[in-house]
C-alpha cells in the first residue's frame, strides 16, 4: 500500500498484492496485481481507516487472515492498517528504506553514487556484515557494532566532517528490522525490493 505524493488536490492510494496461488509461466513467480485504488483528500489516520475498512469489507476474510502488509512507513497509514488487520504483520517497504538511506547520505554530503555504494552495500548488499542479513536483534546489534568504525571512517574521509550516517542507520535499521525478525522465516525479498509473505 503506497500513497502518492504531490498529486494535485487528490491523494491516490493503490493497493497491490501478489497472488500466491498463481505462477507466471514466463518468470515462475507469483504475479503482482493492482487491487483497489482510493482517491481521497487527506492522509489522516481516519481517512486511511475508512479506506482500509472498505477494502477489508470487500473481502471478508482479509481482516482475519491477512498475514502482512507493506507500507512506506507513513504512521497514519500503518496505524490504520494495523487496526483493520490486527493479525497481519506490518512491514516497511525495502525500497523506501533504501531511498531514505540514500537521502541521509546526500544530506551528510555523500552525493556521488560511487561513494554511496560503499554504504548501501553494507546495508542492503552481499557484504558479509550486511545489516539486512541480521537474524535477530542481538545479531543486528553485533553487525552494527562491527560496521560502526568502517562506516564512520569512510564518511569522515569523504566529507571531512563528523559522521552521522551510522547513528541514523542504527536507529532506522533497529526500527525497520524489529518488524521483520518475528516473520523472517515466512518472507522472501524479491528483486524488486518487496516482501512476499509465504
Amino acid at each position: 500500500v503506497d500513497p502518492t505524493f504531490n498529486f494535485g488536490k487528490f491523494e491516490v492510494t493503490p493497493f497491490s498484492y501478489k497472488h500466491l496461488l498463481l505462477k507466471s509461466t514466463r518468470t515462475n513467480e507469483a504475479p503482482v496485481f493492482i487491487g483497489p485504488t482510493a482517491l481521497h483528500y487527506s492522509k489522516s489516520k481516519t481517512v486511511y481507516k475508512k479506506i482500509a475498512s472498505a477494502v477489508s469489507a470487500s473481502c471478508q476474510e482479509l481482516s482475519r487472515k491477512a498475514r502482512g502488509y507493506v507500507t512506506d512507513g507513513e504512521k497514519a497509514l500503518s496505524d490504520a492498517l494495523a487496526e483493520t488487520m490486527p493479525k497481519a504483520t506490518g512491514l516497511r517497504c525495502f525500497n523506501h528504506f533504501r531511498e531514505n538511506c540514500r537521502s541521509k547520505l546526500k544530506s551528510v554530503g555523500i552525493t556521488k553514487k560511487q561513494e554511496q555504494a560503499f554504504f548501501i552495500e553494507r546495508v542492503f548488499g552481499t557484504h558479509p556484515n550486511s545489516v539486512l542479513e541480521a537474524e535477530d536483534k542481538k545479531d543486528l546489534k553485533s553487525i552494527l557494532t562491527v560496521l560502526k568504525d568502517e562506516l564512520e571512517e569512510e564518511e569522515r574521509r569523504i566529507t571531512g566532517n563528523e559522521p552521522h550516517f551510522w547513528t541514523y542507520l542504527s536507529k532506522s535499521a533497529t526500527c525497520w528490522c524489529k518488524r521483520v525478525f518475528p516473520i523472517k522465516g515466512l518472507i522472501t525479498l524479491s528483486d524488486a525490493g518487496c516482501f512476499t509473505l509465504l
